[in-house]
This record gives structure tokens, C-alpha cells and sequence, in this order.
């Protein structure tokens, strides 16, 4: 039993033969093959193609399966391919079970599954833009959703500037036509470079991918990308612990904090060097000062007046000559 990746698309052949003889028949009357995952009873036909006498081979039958989880298909499940409608020589073929498969159960299926998903990582070019949510790539997987959920980060091609990132949520393989979740705060143009990073993809986004919108419009929750300490630029929280307009408002610097807390004139004039301790020191500092100048440089000269009065010192010990 084949074991198959999730988005995998692969073919079946098989022989429907005539009851009486076991030559090869044509399967007719409408052939339908349908898918059954595990035990439901929901037949799946989305994704799945069946061409009667393959290659002009009467009796040869071809069956191509798309398995996304866009036409019903899923993870860690067992398939059965099964003829739900159809008649071989006018006989019912109805029940006849054609193929089984398994879809990520293998140990070394698992183990791939991270570069599967980094395999689909693609760089491309916008074609064509019908608006700022839909468009068309140059080229991309040719599965239906092979994108949904994926990141897209958009790069201007004449100035390599990144732009800024959106999220898809619907991909049409057959077009490589691209449904945006939400339109973009940033222009896309025709031309813009794209490189998609597919949800649960191991390759890390860049700081700049991590913001779906900002200039007032709502972060998207649907993104889990995007974790939860986002604010947008328009007041509005999301998330637990984001830094909001009541955390702003408590805890900054304000104006009764700066009262409060800071050197202001309450301290000034208890702790400065006010006008009472200036004029307390300032006549010690003076008295000191001109003591020791007079002490340096002894006063032996003339004196000329004290109180208008001239008098002559003659040097000597007896100061003045009185």
C-alpha cells in the first residue's frame, strides 16, 4: 500500500474485464470513482479523474487523484478508491475497490514532510492584479489551495524594498489565481516580486512578515503566525499581555510622576546651596583668604591713610612707629 503526502497528485491504472470471458472490457453507463477516508460513508469526487480505455486501451483505466485538503483529503488517514457508478458488459461494476492508500502515515513520509512543505517555498512575480486581494503569479504549484493559509511577502522589483506581507486564503492552481484574506495596507503592483512561505512551513519568516496590518486597520487573528503581543496603530489591543492605551497611560513618564519624582523646586530649595548658607560661609572663606595673604606677605610698607588720616611705618617691629 502506497503511502502519499498531503497535496500529493498521483495516478492509478487499472482492468475491468467481462464476467464470462476475463477479456478486457470498457468501463460505461457514466463511471464514477470516488474516494472513501477511513470509515465515513462521504464519498469524495472532488480531485479525482477518471479516463475509461486509457490511451485508446480498451479495458485500460487511468485514475488521477488530487489529495489536498481543498477537495476533502487529510492527514494521517487510509484511502479507498472505489467505482461508485459504472457497468462492464452491461453489468453493475459498483463497489469494486480499485486502489488504497494512506496519506502521511509512513515513519519516513513523516520525516519528509518538513521539506516537502519548504519545497513549495516559491519566488515569483504578481501577472496580472485584478484587485488588492486577487491576483495571478507567473508561475506556482498547480494544486488548488496549495497556498491557503500561506504567507506572502511582496518585494517591489525596481527598488527591492520589501513592502510587507499579506495572507492568502484561497489558491487556484489551474490559474495560479491568489485570494488575499484581507487587502494590504501597502500598494501591490503588477511586477511585484512574491515569495510564499506555505502555513506550518520550518523556513522563518522576517521580523517584517510578523505584522499583518498597522496604520488603524485590525491585525488579522486568523493569522497563528503572528502570535499575540500585536497593537495596531489604531488603539485597538489583540492579544493577551499587548502594550495598550491603559498600560501607556499607567505606566510612562507623566506629568504627576515628573512632580512626584523628579529634582524639582521642593528639593532645590531644601537640599541646594541656598542664600542663607552662602551668606553663612561666604564671610569664613573671605577671613581665611585674606589671612593668609597677609601672613605670606607681611604688611611692612606705608601706609598712607586710615580714616583720612596719613601715616607713616617705618618698617620696624613697633608697627607704624607708634
Amino acid at each position: 500500500m502506497r503511502d502519499i503526502t498531503i497535496g500529493d497528485t498521483f495516478d492509478v491504472k487499472f482492468t475491468t474485464t467481462e464476467p464470462d470471458t476475463g477479456a478486457p472490457a470498457t468501463l460505461s453507463g457514466t463511471p464514477v470513482v470516488s474516494a472513501y477516508v477511513g470509515n465515513s460513508t462521504t464519498q469524495i469526487t472532488a480531485g479525482i479523474t477518471l479516463t475509461t480505455d486509457f490511451d485508446g486501451v480498451t479495458g485500460l483505466n487511468n485514475v488521477r487523484v488530487v489529495a489536498t485538503t481543498g477537495n476533502g483529503f487529510a492527514d494521517g488517514t487510509d484511502v479507498s478508491l472505489v467505482i461508485t457508478t459504472g457497468t462492464v458488459d452491461g453489468n453493475s461494476a459498483v463497489g469494486y475497490v480499485i486502489e488504497q492508500f494512506t496519506i502521511g502515515r509512513s515513519a519516513a513520509n513523516a520525516a519528509l514532510k518538513p521539506v516537502a512543505r519548504a519545497a513549495y517555498l516559491v519566488d515569483t512575480t504578481i501577472a496580472t492584479l485584478s484587485t488588492q486581494t486577487s491576483f495571478t503569479l507567473t508561475a506556482g504549484s498547480a494544486d488548488n489551495d496549495a497556498y491557503n493559509g500561506a504567507a506572502f511577502i511582496f518585494t517591489d522589483a525596481s527598488t527591492a524594498n520589501q513592502k510587507g506581507i499579506a495572507f492568502c486564503s484561497d489558491y487556484v492552481g489551474s490559474t495560479r489565481t491568489v485570494t488575499l484574506e484581507a487587502a494590504p495596507i501597502f500598494t501591490i503592483a503588477t511586477s511585484d516580486l512574491v515569495t510564499v512561505v506555505p502555513a506550518g512551513s520550518s523556513t522563518s519568516l522576517p521580523v517584517s512578515a510578523n505584522v499583518t496590518q498597522i496604520s488603524g486597520a485590525a491585525v488579522s487573528t486568523s493569522s497563528a503566525q503572528l502570535g499575540v503581543n500585536v497593537v495596531n496603530a489604531g488603539g485597538t489591543a489583540w492579544g493577551s499581555g499587548a502594550i495598550t492605551a491603559a498600560s501607556i497611560a499607567s505606566n510612562a513618564i507623566t506629568s504627576a510622576k515628573i512632580a512626584t519624582d523628579a529634582i524639582g523646586a521642593a528639593q532645590i530649595a531644601a537640599d541646594a546651596i541656598g542664600a542663607s548658607e552662602l551668606a553663612a560661609g561666604a564671610a569664613t572663606e573671605i577671613a581665611t583668604a585674606v589671612l593668609a595673604a597677609a601672613t605670606s606677605t607681611p604688611i611692612a610698607a606705608n601706609i598712607e591713610q586710615i580714616n583720612t588720616v596719613a601715616i607713616t611705618g617705618d618698617g620696624s617691629g613697633t608697627p607704624f612707629g607708634v
